[in-house]
């Protein structure tokens, strides 16, 4: 009983010193009033706390509240603002967990001179915090300072000297190597490999990584074997590969001993244009010193780079199915006028290099860009020719067993890689493209047989399967078409352009009822694409035809 009465006399002088300060608007009563608030709704609580701000807009620990707020909201600006006042107005010491927030805030919208100023500021608070003091070192790294990266690194490696900070000292010697001073890294990394050589052997991941370059748009990474190498493998990401994921062709290089410099973008179906010529050169070119072997490997867009860049360098080149498909000249009619061109309309003439370069010469595009283009750039050029590889040549290669045999090969510069065509049975692609020659060529029975040949290697391919379906209509076979059709979309239901293929051929046969059917399944689930919508209205006009048993023609 008398516990109860105390609790209760302590509740009532609880709301009654609450009731004082709110008469006297007391800053300390919208922080307690806004915290018991914060229990049940965050929102009421906000409000508290502006109105306390609104009033004694200084108070640290108002400020500290809304801060964490907004950065629940992920309203950075708003959040860094809030807690670098209560930094500011703070009396006591700050926790360093403070610091690292609002540097780690200011990093996600790009404020690096700020989240510097944050953690200089940090590091005169804790002097000894180890954590600060690398996230210091890397925010200079992320603005690309290379001299201030040098000289705070130098001081972390000197103050944590016995605690074998190995993987900061590579970074040093890294960054030794981007302003050009190969005699610096050099020292510093074979220092790095005598002094810590089991640790680094051990190492799992086995390399560092330094973004070089970073517009927004296209990136430049370098990464450092932790061995001793003196060749260089710079590739170049071809059109659908974005920076989120590895590097082109990065899980086999990683295997062997060489550096990477790789040339990223941030969004597929891009075409590296924003990066120039100058831009890459002023990145790449000073790390290049002090390797005997650079060699330049890309596929498609990254074949086209390899030449547009990496001749620059007068490095060797593997350059498999070298494609701009927006050039003005050579690329792809549908595609040119829906972006900017922005490179240089040819290449840099050069005699100096022999860039081996893969392709099909079946295939027109590339045939031409190869020979009416290419070769009056490079006239040293080393051609391998693999018919009916098509564009798509590197994963025909891989198919057939060929792609890392053909990389080993000039990565090791043991010669020219050859094509062994005995394998291409291996490859849907040799199929279907051996189909579509023939289909082309009025053989509509030899090329039903090649694509399905295709189809048994790789029964998702949708190039494949629209092809069986044209040849079937050419047969007049359409109850066979439409059956087969329904299969593949059961088979790949996400792929919108199978269910576009029964769409348009169930309209082409007339069969309108079915045609809407499945638009309005493809609407559900792929929602209203504008070349679903278009469909519909052109199905509508022609609903009110019925539906006939078409013979053979």
């Amino acid at each position: 009983m008398k516990k109860k009465l105390k609790s209760l006399i302590c509740k009532i002088k609880g709301r009654i010193n609450l009731f004082i300060l709110m008469v006297k608007k007391d800053e300390r009563y919208y922080f307690l009033k806004g915290k018991k608030l914060l229990r049940d709704d965050s929102n009421k609580a906000k409000d508290m706390f502006k109105k306390g701000l609104t009033i004694h807009p200084n108070n640290p620990e108002i400020n500290k509240e809304m801060a964490y707020l907004e950065q629940k909201d992920k309203n950075w600006n708003a959040a860094i603002s809030y807690l670098d006042k209560y930094i500011n107005k703070e009396q006591k010491i700050i926790p360093p967990q403070i610091y690292f927030d609002l540097a780690d805030w200011c990093k996600k919208i790009g404020l690096l001179n700020k989240m510097d100023e944050v953690l200089f500021n940090g590091l005169q608070c804790h002097p000894n915090n180890r954590r600060m003091f690398s996230k210091y070192v890397n925010v200079a790294i992320s603005k690309k300072d290379w001299q201030t990266s040098i000289k705070r690194l130098e001081s972390y490696n000197y103050k944590y000297k016995d605690s074998s900070p190995y993987k900061a000292r590579i970074k040093l010697s890294m960054l030794y190597k981007i302003i050009g001073d190969h005699g610096k890294f050099t020292n510093q990394f074979n220092l790095t490999l005598n002094e810590f050589g089991e640790k680094v052997t051990n190492d799992k991941l086995g390399y560092s990584k330094i973004i070089i370059y970073d517009n927004g748009e296209s990136r430049i990474e370098y990464y450092k074997k932790f061995t001793k190498t003196n060749q260089l493998v710079i590739t170049f990401d071809s059109i659908n590969m974005v920076w989120s994921t590895q590097p082109f062709a990065f899980k086999l290089l990683s295997r062997k001993n060489v550096d990477i410099i790789a040339i990223r973008k941030r969004k597929k179906q891009t075409y590296q244009q924003d990066l120039s010529q100058s831009d890459f050169i002023a990145a790449v070119k000073p790390i290049t010193k002090g390797y005997d072997d650079i060699v330049s490997y890309g596929f498609s867009l990254g074949a086209y780079l390899t030449l547009y860049f990496g001749s620059l360098l007068n490095s060797r080149i593997l350059s498999i199915s070298p494609r701009l498909s927006i050039h003005p000249i050579y690329g792809r009619k549908k595609v040119i006028q829906k972006y900017e061109f922005k490179h240089n309309l040819s290449f840099p003439k050069n005699k100096v290099v022999s860039p081996i370069i893969v392709y099909d010469p079946k295939n027109k595009l590339d045939n031409r860009y190869v020979n009416e283009h290419i070769l009056k750039s490079f006239p040293n050029s080393i051609l391998v020719e693999v018919p009916y590889g098509g564009h798509g040549m590197a994963p025909h290669l891989l198919k057939i067993g060929q792609l890392k045999e053909f990389v080993n090969e000039v990565i090791d510069n043991k010669g020219v890689p050859k094509y062994n065509s005995s394998n291409r049975s291996k490859s849907n692609i040799y199929y279907r493209l051996l189909a579509s020659t023939c289909f082309k060529r009025n053989k509509p029975i030899w090329a039903y047989n090649l694509v399905e040949k295709s189809l048994d290697l790789l029964p998702t391919d949708k190039l494949a399967i629209k092809l069986k379906i044209d040849i079937l209509k050419h047969l007049g076979e359409y109850e066979k078409a439409i059956s087969f059709a329904k299969e593949a979309v059961k088979l790949v239901p996400k792929n919108l352009d199978v269910r576009i293929y029964l769409i348009d051929l169930s309209n082409g046969i007339g069969k309108t009822e079915l045609a809407k059917s499945e638009i309005s399944k493809a609407i559900a689930e792929f929602g209203n694409k504008k070349s679903l919508v278009r469909r519909l209205k052109n199905t509508k006009k022609n609903s009110g035809v019925k539906d006939e048993k078409l013979k053979p023609v």
